[in-house]
């Protein structure tokens, strides 16, 4: 097996179990819809990688929200997001002790049943309570409220320009959020 036929074997391994937590497949790109909201996993390639020195990849997860895109700009909300348009979104590293970035590679030495158990307890152990934390409104809101966001989502923030009553919208949720505590 060629190593563009492994990362493809380890993506469908991947695929049969995030079935199980109701993910869909396109390519790389894992989604689940849950209510208005959407989790994503996306298995990254690097742009170096080859048949002939290595497939390198890394795992991105996140959410999009419709609340949060209706309190940042109604005429943005999407029907089914693209990781554009995640509201939170980091690397995998993110969720190590170590909180590096984290890549893997399949080359010639690599063992492939040591690969697919590794990524598949990432996935199940790490990546999809994460999503599944994040994927709910109140705790989505409180990272935008409180300027908590990691990787993506504090990229998205600092970068998205937001309707004209963005500040007056977000100061309203912030005044809500305090009355509830």
């Amino acid at each position: 097996m060629n190593l563009v036929d492994a990362y493809k074997q380890l993506l469908k391994k991947s695929h049969h179990n995030l079935k199980e937590h109701g993910y869909t497949r396109k390519a790389g790109i894992f989604s689940k819809k849950y209510k208005d909201n959407w989790g994503i996993i996306g298995f990254q390639k690097s742009w170096s990688s080859s048949n002939e020195f290595g497939i390198k990849f890394t795992i991105n997860l996140g959410v999009y929200s419709k609340a949060v895109a209706e309190l940042l700009d109604p005429t943005r909300i999407k029907p089914k997001p693209v990781v554009w348009d995640l509201h939170w979104g980091q690397r995998i590293g993110l969720l190590f002790p170590e909180k590096n970035d984290k890549w893997w590679v399949i080359d010639e030495n690599t063992s492939m049943e040591l690969l697919e158990h590794e990524i598949q307890e990432c996935l199940l152990q790490k990546v999809i309570p994460e999503i599944d934390k994040c994927i709910n409104n109140n705790h989505l809101v409180d990272l935008w409220v409180t300027n908590q966001l990691p990787g993506t989502g504090l990229l998205y923030r600092q970068s998205v320009p937001f309707s004209p009553d963005y500040k007056s919208r977000l100061s309203k949720l912030k005044e809500q959020k305090n009355n509830e505590n």
